[in-house]
């Protein structure tokens, strides 16, 4: 099932850059910064293994805290542009190494949290928000990615499947699944499920409550 994340807990190695600088050391997270009144630029580097055995299908996104302006951002040496996330499987490496040099501010000291890799599938679920209206509860959002063969979309309303949409190739990839607020007991709907699927595998699954 995707996506399947992977988190860079760490340890991460921590160095500030340049000037009266205190020592590097190494960071598991979440964690604060372990140097509260340094003011200055700082490189966080973590080393990691290629994640498995990809199946063609499969793709490796690389996500992200929000980062301040002016964060750099290099994967086995290649610069990447900052982003929330982004995909990197074709930079991927036996042994790979991610290098984020920020600049710290003493009156802001977000807590350190890392970043995580993400396994999905080709085509994926974005931009998902949930939808009300007096008589209708539903999801609605964007099948991002790689649509090359039909997709196929279950929306499950408290484990029961009663929404259904496919999107094929050259179809408008926006989405808007709805389906009664209230069950045939008349009991509210309480949980929401939407299943990506593509032929008998689930390529990414969504949940929530739309309370």
């Amino acid at each position: 099932m995707y996506p399947h994340p992977i988190r860079l807990r760490g340890p991460w190695e921590y160095e500030p850059i340049g000037g009266d600088r205190p020592p590097p050391r190494r960071l598991n997270v979440p964690s604060p910064w372990p140097d509260a009144d340094f003011v200055g630029r700082v490189r966080l580097v973590r080393r990691f293994g290629y994640p498995g055995t990809l199946d063609p299908h499969e793709r490796v996104w690389l996500r992200l805290p929000a980062l301040p302006e002016g964060a750099s951002l290099h994967l086995n040496g290649t610069r990447f542009d900052v982003a929330r996330e982004m995909d990197i499987s074709d930079h991927l490496r036996p042994r790979n190494e991610l290098r984020i040099e920020i600049d710290l501010d003493s009156r802001v000291q977000p807590i350190w949290e890392g970043a995580a890799l993400e396994v999905r599938a080709l085509a994926y679920l974005d931009a998902l928000e949930v939808v009300r209206t007096p008589t209708h509860v539903g999801l609605r959002g964007v099948v991002a990615g790689s649509i090359d063969s039909m997709l196929e979309l279950y929306l499950v309303a408290d484990r029961r499947p009663i929404g259904y949409a496919t999107v094929a190739p050259g179809d408008d990839p926006h989405f808007e699944l709805l389906v009664p607020a209230r069950h045939e007991d008349g009991s509210e709907v309480r949980s929401l499920r939407l299943d990506l699927v593509c032929g008998a595998v689930v390529w990414y699954t969504y949940e929530t409550n739309p309370e």
